[in-house]
């Protein structure tokens, strides 16, 4: 990102003004909508900056400085938001493997004797419900994780009494 906060020093540091730059920036074309850029931190062309350099007799190091973005490195402690992508890749590249025209499933059917090639992911009508049902096949096996989990919480007492073995006091 450019910042033009070297520009703003540079300028109280010579005693000029906005004005300044407008005033003796007309045989430069420097005028408010440049100055207007300016303020708000907008580009400006590479011609403007050599006349601003000229009108305030300075380097192009005392108007503008490079700060580098931050980007967020990749946390080890979540990697799920980097591999759940792979794994939606995986998930569904598998599902093409087995369910397109010349997948797994009719591969097995056309063995068996059937001679209709199923379409699942090239049906317009069916593609939408399928990739649902893989979906939720995935999501399955962590929920049930999540559900096993909760109920090895809790004590053997509570569960008898929640599942309706033994009759609540």
């Amino acid at each position: 990102m450019i910042s033009f906060a070297p520009l703003w020093k540079t300028m109280q540091e010579k005693g000029a003004t906005t004005y300044t730059l407008q005033n003796k920036g007309k045989d430069y074309n420097v005028g408010s909508k440049t100055v207007s850029r300016l303020k708000a931190g907008m580009s400006v062309s590479t011609n403007t900056l050599d006349s601003i350099c000229k009108i305030l007799d300075c380097d192009l190091n005392d108007m503008i400085e490079y700060i580098k973005e931050f980007t967020p490195l990749p946390n080890p402690d979540k990697p799920e938001k980097h591999g759940a992508k792979n794994y939606h890749f995986a998930q569904f590249s598998f599902a093409f493997m087995i369910f397109s025209n010349d997948g797994a499933l009719n591969s097995f059917l056309s063995s068996v004797g059937n001679k209709s090639n199923t379409s699942v992911l090239g049906d317009q009508n069916s593609v939408y419900w399928f990739q649902t049902a893989v979906d939720l096949w995935k999501s399955l096996g962590w929920s049930s994780i999540i559900y096993l989990a909760a109920i090895t919480g809790i004590d053997q007492q509570i569960r008898i009494q929640m599942s309706g073995l033994v009759p609540g006091r």
